[in-house]
């Protein structure tokens, strides 16, 4: 991988872990009504928006790193019409606008309902933002990009990241649900990390058929290999340490499941990254 795409691993992970927080958010505010879900609002550190606007921030600043000169970026709003580049940044400024104005609403309003429909805006922002994150990578000339795997990854990321980061606000006390809803999203969690594991390996074995120009097929072996072999194992992992949490934590060895729990989180984090730097580690081009 280019040492230069490292800030964009770090962009499109952070980002997809910012609207995946409110994604869940949105989506449990709207269809489960009926739980316990509570949180702090307005701007406090522990309000979990004011955490996906810092992730988003911090996102942005990140990308920064990849270009050539950060100081021509605003110039980067100037094709709207014809760069889904520009629509991205386009889309990255109404989403930080929409979680201010959630923030603001939390403020200074204790309506709940109006905050639910604040927080439905900016999951749609969120989702808008995810699509031109795929759009810029939807490139005809890299057909290792260019293909359904990058839609279903980034939006796999996005609510694998946004479950885990709601399991792990709910376990610290940033975020309270109920036990029935909280096991709900648990299993969602396993789901998604099978789905994660199911895509990987049918892209892996598209990319080992794939002929890079004069060097022919180039995914079978080496670090890329491997690479892939070890981020399959964590995911598997990850989903059976999941698996036992919910059936019987007590399976565990050791007195207390908090180090199966950070361990399971870092798993699956490691497990998200090596998925990125695969991601750019496939770019090849065939034409101009």
């Amino acid at each position: 991988m280019r040492n230069k795409d490292w800030s964009l691993v770090f962009f499109t992970l952070l980002s997809q872990l910012s609207v995946g927080i409110v994604l869940w958010l949105a989506l449990l505010a709207v269809f489960f009504t009926g739980t316990s879900l509570s949180f702090e609002t307005g701007f406090s550190p522990i309000n979990p928006v004011s955490i996906a606007l810092g992730l988003i921030v911090i996102a942005t600043v990140s990308s920064f790193l990849h270009l050539g000169n950060p100081s021509n970026a605003p110039n980067a709003l100037n094709n709207l019409s014809g760069s889904w580049l520009s629509r991205e940044i386009l889309a990255i400024n109404v989403y930080v606008l929409s979680l201010l104005a959630t923030m603001l609403l939390g403020r200074y309003s204790a309506n709940s309902e109006a905050m639910t429909y604040m927080l439905l805006l900016s999951s749609l922002a969120g989702l808008v933002l995810l699509w031109m994150m795929v759009r810029v990578y939807a490139i005809p000339t890299i057909p290792s990009w260019n293909s359904w795997y990058t839609p279903l990854s980034f939006g796999a990321s996005t609510i694998c990241l946004g479950l885990l980061a709601l399991l792990m606000f709910q376990h610290t006390g940033v975020v309270h649900v109920d036990s029935q809803t909280r096991i709900g999203l648990t299993i969602l969690l396993m789901l998604i990390l099978l789905i994660e594991v199911a895509s990987a390996l049918f892209n892996q074995l598209k990319l080992e058929k794939m002929h890079t120009g004069i060097d022919g097929p180039v995914f079978d072996r080496g670090a890329f290999h491997t690479m892939f072999l070890l981020r399959a194992g964590m995911l598997i992992t990850a989903f059976v340490l999941v698996f036992v949490f919910i059936v019987n934590p007590a399976a565990l060895p050791g007195n207390s499941g908090h180090t199966w729990l950070y361990a399971m989180l870092a798993l699956i984090i490691a497990a998200q990254i090596t998925g990125r730097v695969l991601f750019y580690a496939s770019y090849f081009r065939l034409g101009v």
